[in-house]
């Protein structure tokens, strides 16, 4: 699938595939000004459709600060399904953990899907794209 369009922030990247999969690799540390900057990619994303989020989190380390503006920004209704590719059992915990703050606070009740490989959230895209959308995302 061609690339549509490409961002870098930080030591991070993303690159959105089509009109709906947005690919993101974390290269290291995510500080508050990270995940800002990751969420004004999802917002603007979001404005045209709901679309599917593939995060590469293999060592990703996000500090509190990022997870509180993670845990207060991001919006459901954005995603039609949240994949994190190479999640050990730490990125696990802390992904875990920012949706159960998510699902208290009212704004999240859908899971995070975790895969070893990219090619594994393709396939989990395409599967979740055989869903329909429902009127919460």
């Amino acid at each position: 699938m061609s690339i549509q369009r490409e961002w870098v922030f930080g030591k991070h990247k993303a690159h959105l595939e089509g009109s709906d999969m947005l690919f993101v690799r974390m290269g290291g540390p995510v500080g508050a000004d990270d995940a800002r900057a990751l969420i004004n990619i999802y917002r603007e994303l979001a404005a045209a459709q709901p679309f599917f989020a593939i995060m590469e989190v293999s060592g990703f380390a996000a500090n509190a600060e990022a997870r509180k503006v993670f845990t207060q920004e991001l919006r459901q209704e954005w995603f039609r399904g949240m994949i994190f590719v190479g999640a050990g059992m730490v990125e696990r915990a802390v992904t875990k953990a920012m949706t159960v703050a998510l699902y208290l606070a009212g704004k999240w009740r859908m899971d995070f899907l975790y895969t070893d490989t990219t090619d594994q959230a393709r396939d989990t895209v395409s599967r979740l794209r055989a869903k329909p959308l429902s009127a919460t995302g």
